[in-house]
């Protein structure tokens, strides 16, 4: 993938930015970061630049942070119990409703002649010998 060089404008200051990403995504990282260094200059009054770029650095970490977090636990335990117990409820309500019902199932007969299976030696004899059958035998 090329390369895309852009310039953005953070904080007053314009930046050239050089990335694979593309080109509207890179805009859009930079007018995020733009946003947070603006609301943390009006919300404390601070003039530095460095000072702000900090903070801001600060709030989007603690963003990412709590996002990985909801990422890994998006329901919390107490909300995941009380719908384990619904469905439980369901579960039990929907039994109670229901009634009991015997299924019978046929047995099939299978009429087809069934014919003996021949044995092939398994100890000291030759391989693929065929074993006698008990009929056989009784001769």
């Amino acid at each position: 993938m090329d390369k895309s060089i852009i310039t953005v404008n953070i904080f007053g200051s314009d930046y050239t930015i050089k990335g694979v990403a593309e080109t509207d995504y890179m805009l859009k990282i930079a007018a995020y970061l733009n946003e947070k260094m603006n609301e943390i200059h009006d919300a404390t009054g601070i003039k530095d630049p460095k000072r702000i770029a900090i903070l801001a650095s600060i709030n989007i970490c603690d963003e990412l942070f709590e996002a990985r977090k909801n990422l890994k636990d998006p329901v919390p335990a107490e909300q995941l119990q009380a719908i384990r117990n619904r469905i439980e409820n369901l579960i039990s309500a929907v039994d109670k409703e229901l009634p009991t019902a015997t299924i019978e199932i046929p047995m099939i007969e299978f009429k087809a002649p069934v014919q003996p299976i021949a044995k092939t030696s398994k100890a000291g004899g030759e391989k693929g010998k065929k074993e006698n059958t008990p009929e056989e035998d009784k001769k």
